[in-house]
């Protein structure tokens, strides 16, 4: 198992070079051409398209995950996947005529010339993005994660590639947000075909999916807020922003939030590892296991980000220069501080799913909800105060209350211990 979990980890982490290299490559190819105040708008449509593809997927990537990971037969899983993928194709839908009908309230949260326009070209891939959450959980559920490891790339190689053809043909600032529909309408093509040819593979499921079709929408139903708060939380920092300051002072920020969420995809992608592994350990309430993976996986992800987050914020100023033409430079210190909630955190953020593959999504949401509500409180503070820098600082504090609540709630509710000890 050891020897397999450190394959997955050396493929997942070349993924995620691969990924930041892309993201990293589009935020400066939009800087580059359209400036700090279009890289705002961008990032503003972004962070609503993220969090829109919560409602659309409703939850069943986790439901996907979790039951896919413990299913014991090939019938099983097929009857898994095919009744998640009657569901989402549903959520996906609603959600989009949702989004629509909502973009005239955009004018009212946000005093920023072409944001509805830029919305309404996202939006046909806010649905495609929803479907390919619950088929990458689907892979990961499989274990299958040199599979996961490359259309996870495909995502930001294919918003690279879009943004490039964008560019080409000289399109205007607001109408960039088209690539997200291109590059997730492009991933859902090449999902699908795969997963066509794996799931005709597995045995022939009886017939009648109702009643896993239940069993997701209750457990999605109960994971879907851990999923719209986790992600609001992450981008709580840039609607704030968007809303008090205007995209120009966004599209500042949103070179440190890129870098460093750029370089938090190490927790990402080790906990896509993890996760898998979780399930089982909670129902054993195998504490030695446990403890064995926090030492091991958590101790190299500490090593790997302190070493990965001194050498991001020794460059960016040779990186704002060269290459953001120096447009950039006040981006440093909220990076800095980024950086250093994301590294103290990080060892324990690789097993924040841990309530949701132990079987208690509702306990992860509420968990989720305490979170969110001092990130809130803590960038309304920090922004009026600091401005971007306060952005930051609220941010990484989130970062430090969010492991810090994990770890009583892990031990008040499964009797384990998230300690190497």
């Amino acid at each position: 198992m050891l020897n397999r979990l450190s394959i997955d980890l050396l493929v997942n982490l070349a993924s995620l070079a691969c990924l930041a290299v892309a993201g990293i490559a589009l935020n400066v190819m939009i800087g580059r051409t359209y400036g700090p105040e279009a890289l705002g708008l961008f990032n503003i449509v972004f962070a609503m398209f993220i969090f829109g593809s919560q409602f659309g997927s409703a939850g069943l990537q986790y439901s996907t995950l979790r039951h896919v990971s413990l299913s014991r037969s090939g019938r099983d899983t097929r009857l898994i996947f095919t009744s998640a993928l009657q569901i989402v194709l549903v959520t996906s839908t609603v959600t989009i005529a949702v989004a629509v009908a909502c973009t005239p309230l955009l004018a009212v949260i946000f005093e920023i010339p072409g944001l509805s326009r830029a919305w309404l070209l996202a939006i046909p891939g806010l649905w495609c993005f929803s479907i390919n959450k619950v088929l990458l959980a689907f892979l990961n559920g499989l274990g299958a994660m040199r599979a996961f490891a490359l259309y996870q790339s495909c995502r930001y190689l294919l918003m690279l590639a879009a943004m490039a053809l964008l560019v080409a043909v000289d399109v205007e600032a607001a109408d960039i947000t088209l690539l997200l529909t291109l590059s997730e309408a492009t991933l859902l093509f090449l999902l699908g075909g795969h997963l066509y040819v794996l799931v005709g593979k597995l045995p022939t499921a009886p017939p009648g999916t109702a009643g896993w079709r239940k069993e997701h929408l209750r457990f999605g139903g109960l994971a879907m807020p851990s999923g719209v708060i986790a992600e609001l939380n992450t981008r709580v920092d840039v609607l704030l922003l968007g809303a008090i300051l205007g995209s120009f002072q966004t599209g500042i920020y949103s070179v440190a939030i890129l870098l460093a969420e750029g370089f938090g995809q190490v927790v990402f992608v080790v906990r896509n590892v993890v996760n898998p592994l979780l399930g089982p350990i909670v129902e054993r309430r195998d504490q030695e296991a446990l403890s064995r993976l926090v030492r091991n996986i958590g101790g190299a992800t500490l090593a790997l980000m302190m070493m990965g987050g001194a050498a991001l914020v020794a460059a960016f100023p040779l990186f704002d220069r060269y290459l953001l033409l120096g447009r950039f430079g006040d981006a440093f210190w909220p990076l800095l501080f980024l950086v250093v909630g994301l590294t103290l955190a990080g060892p324990l953020l690789v097993f924040s799913m841990i309530l949701s593959q132990g079987g208690r999504p509702g306990v992860y949401s509420a968990l989720m909800t305490s979170i969110l509500v001092s990130n809130i409180v803590f960038n309304l503070v920090g922004v009026y105060a600091l401005g971007i820098v306060g952005a930051a600082i609220g941010t990484a504090i989130s970062y430090l209350v969010g492991v810090a609540t994990l770890v009583v709630i892990c031990r008040r509710v499964f009797g384990l211990r998230l300690s190497p000890l």
